[in-house]
């Protein structure tokens, strides 16, 4: 009896001590197999932090999505108008390279738009003047932002609220520095957004752009951009269409203030359910899956269709889309009375009769005109960015 307990107690011991070291195999493991991606954002000028939306899509999508190891998102903000105090050492390089020649290139910009041959894109120009004058404020403006991209696997291009695409990068007949709306800083965050997603882009990384990025993407590949209606100014302009989702969503009502809005005119912030099916490049074939598609815009995405673009979504407003004679709601909308006859006729008077693309896909680079972030719980928005994650995983298997 003596040996048998001092046997079982040996045994015991051996069988903690392979459970421990299974433990630590499997944490080793575990560590060895989780992947850090370094990310660079690039944000509106008066933001101080990427949007919280993005930063819970990608960090909940990195949990989720079916990839060969663990991705984490390691997020670094760029706005070179704040002052960069703690981070790398790379970021804070770049930044101050950027600063410094930010100022100095929009009478470059303005100069070359005037002398802009027949059938050249403003950004060609640019590209051409930084090749042929490897010691301008242009030439190093993008020598800087290609180191910098240079250290990251993955780009975010956010949404913006005080940050336009300058007009005189897509509209002909803008050749001032200040129209409009839009200021000399519009000129510098348009040319180096530019300059980004193509650094990104040369090197197969992929961009994730919403709204204004989307927007830069489609200019960058050459696309058309013209504004969906002539400004009414901030205030709401008493322009409103309601019509029936043709997805048996809820009713959908647009307005127009200075944007194309889906979102409540009664409770701004509530985003709607403006019900659309999920692109088929995301829904790889499943059936039934739909996405939250909320708009609020003034510039679409048209005509010219770049050759190297796919288009994967049309605006429910484009020319190919629209069906008001199915789906327009004449009858008065409870608890939205001013969603008149005369507040439809004056909405379908200014809205532009064109073909506007809302999401689309240019070599790495997928544009979304409206936010699938900020909807990401609802319907089936995570498979957009579980989609991202798990390409960034077989592109980047070493973050490289």
């Amino acid at each position: 009896m003596f040996w048998e307990k001092i046997m079982h107690r040996r045994y015991l011991h051996l069988l903690f001590l392979v459970m421990v070291c299974l433990f630590l195999t499997a944490t080793v493991s575990r560590a060895t197999t989780q992947k850090e991606v370094q990310v660079l954002v690039l944000t509106d000028r008066i933001a101080s932090r990427m949007e919280p939306q993005i930063f819970y899509a990608f960090r909940s999508a990195a949990k989720t999505a079916e990839t060969s190891q663990r991705i984490e998102f390691l997020f670094t903000v760029f706005n070179p108008y704040s002052p960069c105090i703690e981070g790398r050492d790379d970021l804070k390089k770049a930044m101050f390279e950027i600063r410094e020649t930010l100022d100095l290139v929009v009478g470059v910009v303005v100069d070359l738009r005037y002398r802009l041959k027949p059938g050249q894109t403003l950004f060609n120009a640019v590209n051409g003047y930084a090749r042929s004058h490897p010691s301008s404020s242009i030439s190093r403006l993008k020598q800087a932002v290609e180191n910098l991209m240079a250290n990251y696997g993955f780009l975010i291009v956010e949404s913006t609220a005080e940050t336009v695409i300058h007009p005189i990068f897509y509209n002909p007949d803008v050749k001032k520095v200040e129209v409009g709306y839009a200021k000399a800083n519009d000129i510098k965050d348009t040319l180096y957004g530019l300059f980004f997603i193509q650094a990104a882009l040369d090197h197969g990384k992929p961009v994730y752009g919403t709204c204004h990025g989307a927007q830069l993407g489609w200019l960058l590949a050459g696309g058309g951009l013209t504004r969906l209606f002539a400004c009414p100014g901030e205030e709401p302009s008493g322009a409103y269409f309601s019509r029936r989702n043709p997805h048996t969503g809820q009713t959908e009502i647009w307005w127009m203030d200075g944007m194309l809005n889906t979102h409540d005119p009664l409770t701004y912030h509530d985003s709607g359910q403006i019900i659309y099916p999920l692109p088929e490049l995301f829904a790889k074939g499943r059936k039934g899956l739909y996405i939250n598609k909320d708009f609020n815009h003034t510039l679409a995405m048209t005509i010219p269709i770049p050759p190297q673009a796919e288009v994967l979504s049309y605006h429910p407003l484009s020319r190919n889309m629209r069906d008001d004679a199915t789906h327009e709601i004449t009858d008065p909308i409870p608890g939205y009375p001013m969603v008149t006859d005369v507040a439809r006729t004056r909405f379908k008077s200014m809205l532009k009769e064109i073909l506007i693309v809302d999401v689309f896909k240019y070599k790495t680079l997928f544009g979304f005109q409206f936010h699938p972030q900020e909807t990401y719980d609802e319907f089936a928005a995570s498979a957009v960015f579980e989609y991202l994650t798990v390409l960034i995983d077989k592109r980047f298997p070493n973050d490289k």
